[in-house]
């Protein structure tokens, strides 16, 4: 390897330290002393960067959660100030924070998004249909007192949505 290859290297080693670090590309390029538009050609052209890259921005978002989960499980100490005075620490926790890590983590516990698929027909006309995802929305909002078997009567609709008899009602 020349001269000039290994001060290549290790550009890029300080480069993507400083991305595991920042998870900034710009500023982790201007610390190496490269332009970031060359290491993203680079990046499209070889491989090894390409995975050394992803694991250094995923060590970064993991030391970042990290720090979530500490700074939501035992708050953040600051100072309470009388007339410009510290008289003493607070310990303060951050909710929000919590939130975001237990949707992170627990989306089926914790997730305010609604998920409704549908594919077929519809049994029982629109209304037990319509009836069925209004029940999820009050359930996935929290009321957990809903009935999620919708009173189907004997008629059917095609995907077409027209009315159809069953074999009951002929």
């Amino acid at each position: 390897m020349s001269a000039r290859q290994r001060a290549k290297m290790a550009k890029i080693i300080t480069f993507l330290g400083h991305l595991a670090e920042s998870c900034n590309v710009d500023r982790s390029a201007k610390a190496a002393g490269i332009h970031s538009d060359v290491l993203y050609k680079l990046r499209k052209t070889w491989p090894a960067l390409r995975e050394a890259w992803d694991a250094a921005k995923d060590a970064a978002y993991q030391s970042l959660e990290a720090e979530a989960f500490r700074r939501a499980r035992d708050g953040v100490k600051k100072p309470l100030l009388h007339q410009g005075q510290v008289v003493a620490h607070v310990r303060q926790y951050s909710d929000l924070l919590t939130m975001f890590l237990l949707k992170a983590h627990a989306p089926e516990r914790f997730d305010d998004r609604v998920r409704i698929e549908h594919s077929g027909n519809v049994a029982g006309g629109a209304g037990p249909a319509i009836q069925l995802v209004f029940n999820a929305c009050r359930f996935q909002s929290g009321n957990r007192d809903v009935d999620f078997s919708p009173v189907l009567d004997a008629e059917t609709v095609d995907a077409a949505g027209n009315s159809q008899e069953t074999e009951a009602d002929a």
